[in-house]
């Protein structure tokens, strides 16, 4: 059966295809274009880094991006912004939308890049298992950023790195590592684990929807 909304089937568009993400959605009842221009939700995926010039930081040494992949985003972005477009975004997505939003990234962290499951706190203080496979992590305290709310955190991150006038700064992990954010305005959902993984566990693809429920309804 097919996912609806007051009575109306949901397209979904993969920014960056991928057969894990396309079974994901359609398990769930999603159907699939392969035109942005006609989706009902937009889902930017894993990959690359973001161009840190679009937060205004250097580049790390350890970032890798690809300015190509992040203009075509914006453009979508800023398309779904105007025609009022659900976002969700998966592992470099949330990055990606957490910078979109007017937030910032850290550029590296350390205890995330690891394929393996760890536990995560929900915004009503239940704990369950997601995955972690990333190097960098949202940082949706920008500045000019758009309202948000945290709806999924972690402690894992020892060490959390971003570049302030051209030089690495190390931070000492002080607030928890942000694994789950909702930007209303933009009817934006920024998940940095993978539920589209095989063996992702229930909890983590559960979580995932029933929070992308927030930006359809």
């Amino acid at each position: 059966m097919n996912v609806s909304v007051s009575g109306k089937e949901i397209k979904v568009f993969i920014e960056g295809g991928g057969f894990g993400y396309e079974r994901m959605f359609q398990k769930r009842g999603f159907i699939i274009t392969n035109k942005f221009h006609e989706a009902d939700l937009i889902c930017f995926t894993g990959g690359e880094d973001v161009d840190p010039s679009l937060y205004n930081q250097a580049k790390h040494p350890r970032t890798n991006y690809n300015s190509q992949r992040d203009e075509l985003c914006m453009e979508m972005y800023n398309y779904a912004i105007i025609n009022n477009i659900p976002m969700c975004g998966i592992c470099r997505g949330s990055q990606f939308l957490c910078v979109a939003n007017g937030g910032e990234l850290w550029q590296h962290v350390d205890n995330h890049a690891v394929f393996g499951t760890h536990k995560a706190t929900t915004d009503t203080g239940e704990v369950i298992d997601v995955t972690s496979t990333h190097h960098q992590m949202m940082r949706p305290n920008g500045v000019n950023g758009a309202d948000f709310k945290l709806l999924l955190t972690a402690k894992l991150s020892v060490k959390k790195h971003r570049m302030v006038n051209g030089e690495v700064v190390v931070a000492l992990a002080s607030a928890p590592d942000v694994e789950c954010v909702l930007w209303e305005q933009t009817r934006s959902l920024g998940y940095q684990p993978h539920p589209e993984f095989q063996g992702a566990p229930k909890e983590c693809t559960d979580f995932f929807f029933d929070k992308l429920n927030l930006i359809l309804e």
